[in-house]
């Protein structure tokens, strides 16, 4: 359950006491200097890691009508940007709290393949950041 006044809680790797060991190279990139700064920058909050699993959100956040979240088009990852992009812009109070995510040595840890599913998540992040996704 979440505090009375937090609406979004995102893990992040990334904040002191947080850890992500040993990251890819190329997502380590992605994250800290693609992903996170422009949905920060769009966004107006300063988020540090904007794709590890496991957010968390309040009851009330999930059934405002301003987000219409049960469309079609939040088929792959757009919720995870979307949330992250119109939650602050909408006043919710949104926080990172410190994780430890230890990636597996000579496994692949992603359902994201390299090329396609990169770009894929890339379009949804510009898609997400020029407000595409917004119900109004």
């Amino acid at each position: 359950m979440l505090k009375r006044d937090v609406d979004f809680v995102q893990a992040s790797r990334f904040r002191a006491g947080g850890v992500a060991e040993p990251p890819p190279k190329s997502r380590d990139f992605a994250i800290r200097f693609i992903h996170a700064p422009m949905l920060s920058f769009s966004s107006g909050f300063k988020w540090t890691d904007t794709t590890q699993g496991f957010p968390a959100y309040s009851r009330k956040l999930l059934l405002d009508q301003k987000f219409l979240l049960s469309r079609d088009l939040f088929m792959t990852y757009e919720l995870l940007a979307y949330l992250s992009y119109r939650a602050p812009k909408l006043g919710y109070h949104c926080i990172e709290l410190a994780t430890v995510r230890r990636y597996p040595k000579d496994e692949v840890s992603t359902k994201i393949s390299s090329v396609k599913g990169d770009f894929q998540v890339f379009t949804i992040l510009l898609k997400t950041c020029f407000g595409f996704y917004n119900a109004n």
